[in-house]
Formats: C-alpha cells, structure tokens, sequence
C-alpha cells in the first residue's frame, strides 16, 4: 500500500508544476487527494471507490499521455495495484 500512495504522491508533485494551466489539472490534484484518502483507509468500499476515480482520472488523461508520460506511468500502476485489490 506504501507503494501506491507513493505513486499517488508523486503524480501529485508532478502535477502540481502545470496547476497554472487550467482548472482541469486543480481537478486532477484534488481527485489524487480523494484517491490518496481513500487507499490509505482500504476497506472495501473505499478500494471499490479508489478504483472508480482512478479509472476516471486514467480516461481524462488518455489524451495527453504523451505530453505527461511520467504521471500516465503512474496512473498504470495505481490502476494496476486497484485492480490486483478489487480482484
């Protein structure tokens, strides 16, 4: 779990240099704190919500992948962590 909230964090660092662009990335910053929140207490429900925002944060950026190819990895791997939880 560790892991993943490390990832969340880094995305969220990562981010945090393009918030100046446009509401779209604030959005994404708060939807990675909701996701952060929700990890770090893992309970069902909450892994079933975390896998939910994850996958909606993961459609948003499907468009600009290749201009952010560092968060889109870490978006792949918190996905995959859900997943392999939510099973």
């Amino acid at each position: 779990m560790e892991e993943v909230r490390k990832r969340i964090s880094d995305a969220k660092t990562y981010l945090e240099d393009y918030r100046m662009y446009g509401r779209m990335v604030a959005d994404a910053i708060d939807a990675l704190d909701r996701l952060d929140g929700l990890v770090a207490d893992p309970t069902e429900r909450h892994l079933t919500e975390a896998l939910k925002l994850a996958e909606g944060l993961n459609e948003a950026l499907e468009p600009y992948r290749s201009y952010v190819p560092t968060p889109a990895e870490y978006m792949d791997q918190i996905l995959g962590w859900l997943k392999s939880q939510t099973g």
